[in-house]
């Protein structure tokens, strides 16, 4: 590397770390940044100055003096309306879209119902008409649609190059959403499983902070395992890492996608359930859903107590092995089963305390369904601030 590549490279990693500590401190002054970094003053200035003059950062007001007499230290921060990010959540009943601005402060939402059957042209277009709302409402200027963050259950195989979707989201066509939002909104569009961005979300503002290595598992509509390792999202070499459905664990030697997601839950009480279980459902078999199964299970019925149990077992099995492997400081639980909690948590922090080499607590996600909006926004706002770190 030839001597102004390597300044170049020094100057965009100082200025990424100044930008990153403004970020997380929301205001901070340039005494303190140098402080904090063990960067010199004037080392903080020169990096400082370009941003100021782009509108990446602001001068907010002073903070009080740190000796008597002396001046009081203005304080900088992210300007947020600097550029703006779409964050969307395609869960399956209704997805949620989100605007942020560059201090990742959420503006506005748009929550959307979408028919189970609805083609992809539907799904497009709804999609593109709650983009366009928020951008009207937040007064997003024309060119400061900085980036579109998307996530969704399913996998991406880096070896093919193809989205592997869950049955029930296939609709979407993540490939051509992506395509088609890049060309209608002229940004880019970042797709992410909705396990590593709940696993983000937990990480930065949930229930894995101040911790470097995170074990976050979701369960519900699928299973999967995201990992923060020394403070970094791990996505393996191809990128589907902590794809666990397919593992074969328990008895039965069977995938663990077949003994816990909600689909196969509903399939074995269709065929299991006693009558007493049947009569509570009051209604016929193929309009049997989980928010029912979600009630009767609240109301105490014993058959669904067994199941939730199996499933407990069965979650425990993997999370052990998967601690053994990464000897994590937390294990976060969330997805749609964090209904089942007071069920669950009790299980899997049994078997981990009993069976685990290291144990460590399993505790719930403390963000709930937000976890995975969250993360992209983080994300996002990573991204972002690398590329204007690189560019100033």
């Amino acid at each position: 590397m030839e001597k102004n590549d390597t300044n170049a490279a020094l100057r965009a990693h100082s200025r990424l770390a100044i930008l990153q500590l403004i970020q997380q401190s929301g205001t901070i002054s340039r005494a303190e940044l140098a402080r904090r970094l063990e960067l010199s003053r004037s080392t903080v200035s020169e990096n400082i100055a370009p941003l100021l003059q782009c509108g990446v950062l602001q001068e907010v007001g002073t903070a009080n003096a740190q000796r008597v007499g002396g001046r009081r230290p203005v304080l900088l921060q992210l300007h947020g309306a600097y550029c703006f990010f779409i964050a969307a959540e395609l869960g399956l009943e209704q997805p949620i879209f989100a605007l942020s601005d560059l201090n990742g402060c959420q503006l506005y939402r748009q929550v959307l119902t979408v028919r189970d059957s609805a083609p992809y042209a539907e799904r497009l277009q709804q999609s593109i008409a709650a983009i366009s709302t928020l951008l009207r409402l937040g007064n997003v200027p024309p060119g400061h649609l900085a980036m579109i963050a998307l996530s969704s259950p399913g996998a991406f195989s880096g070896l093919d190059e193809q989205f592997l979707l869950n049955p029930e989201f296939e609709n979407w066509d993540v490939r051509r959403l992506i395509d088609d939002l890049e060309h209608q909104f002229q940004t880019h569009v970042l797709w992410v499983n909705d396990i590593n961005a709940a696993t983000v979300g937990e990480y930065y503002q949930g229930a894995g902070q101040r911790v470097s290595n995170l074990l976050f598992m979701g369960c519900g509509m699928g299973i999967g395992m995201g990992m923060i390792l020394e403070g970094n999202l791990y996505t393996g070499s191809r990128g589907s890492a902590g794809e666990i459905a397919r593992v074969r664990v328990g008895r039965l030697n069977t995938p663990l996608r077949t003994q816990v997601e909600i689909p196969s839950l509903m399939d074995r009480i269709r065929m299991e359930a006693p009558p007493a279980t049947r009569a509570a459902f009051r209604t016929p078999m193929e309009r049997w859903d989980f928010q029912q199964v979600v009630q009767l299970w609240r109301n105490g019925d014993a058959f669904l107590h067994t199941l939730v149990e199996d499933i407990g077992r069965a979650l425990g099995e993997i999370l052990i092995t998967a601690l053994s492997l990464l000897n994590c400081e937390r294990v976060v639980f969330g997805g749609d089963y964090l209904v089942f909690e007071s069920q669950l948590l009790p299980l899997l922090n049994q078997a981990v305390q009993r069976e685990a080499f290291d144990p460590v607590e399993v505790v719930s996600s403390s963000l709930r369904q937000e976890a995975g909006l969250y993360g992209l926004i983080s994300m996002a706002v990573e991204q972002q601030l690398q590329q204007i770190a690189m560019e100033r």
